[in-house]
């Protein structure tokens, strides 16, 4: 089975990400001006306010973890991919001249030419 392109799934997730942090901005905007008003956390005399405050609390919380993890993958990534080049670079350097012809080199015992 084939795989879609990486490039069409990655600006679908950044897409949905810049809509999420486009929500986000408006919600904390909405929150500045309650809170100018004198409702703030953890928002004692409101049950429900200090419910959902929990839950934002706790999710933060997981989303932080999962973030940090997200990192330390990605830069596990990031330091396999590295080496993957150096190898690939020094081996390029051994096989191609500065003309980009093959050093020496032959397909199958025969100097190939165009």
């Amino acid at each position: 089975m084939r795989q879609p392109p990486a490039g069409p799934a990655l600006q679908r997730v950044t897409d949905n990400k810049n809509q999420l942090l486009a929500t986000v901005s408006h919600q904390e905007q909405q929150r500045q001006r309650l809170e100018s008003g004198g409702l703030k956390a953890p928002y004692a005399g409101h049950d429900a306010l200090a419910a959902r405050w929990r839950q934002v609390q706790q999710l933060s919380q997981r989303l932080r973890e999962q973030n940090q993890h997200n990192g330390l993958l990605l830069g596990r990534h990031i330091e396999h991919n590295a080496q993957a080049l150096a190898v690939l670079n020094k081996q390029n350097k051994t096989l191609y001249g500065p003309d980009g012809q093959s050093r020496g080199g032959s397909l199958l015992g025969r100097k190939i030419g165009v």
